[in-house]
């Protein structure tokens, strides 16, 4: 999971063609550009029975509403779900049945 969330070439996968850059230490900065706004996002990993749950906060200074948010960030989760978990041909797709993925959660 940690790799999904810091390597580059990952990331752009599913931040609509964004790397992450960053030397991943304590307060340590993500290269952006001078006209990125500013938005700060807070990774929370956790173990989980069956894999590892992840938390995301999202702090927009701008003053997005919930909505704006949830359109951004929702198929940016959904995509890195899909990521990190692939449906398996032998298994029924949980997003097609709408029933519980059994092989973990991003929560």
């Amino acid at each position: 999971m940690w790799t999904a969330l810091t390597d580059g070439d990952l990331t752009r996968r599913y931040l609509n063609g964004l790397a992450a850059h960053s030397t991943w230490t304590p307060r340590a900065p993500l290269q952006s550009g001078p006209h990125d706004p500013p938005t700060f996002l807070t990774w929370q990993l956790r173990a989980a029975a069956g894999g590892t749950t992840l938390r995301l906060q999202i702090d927009e200074i701008d003053g997005s509403s919930d909505d704006e948010a949830e359109d951004t960030w929702l198929p940016i989760l959904t995509t890195l779900h899909t990521l990190l978990d692939p449906p398996s041909p032998d298994l029924p797709s949980a997003r097609r049945t709408g029933g519980k993925n059994e092989r973990g959660s991003l929560g």
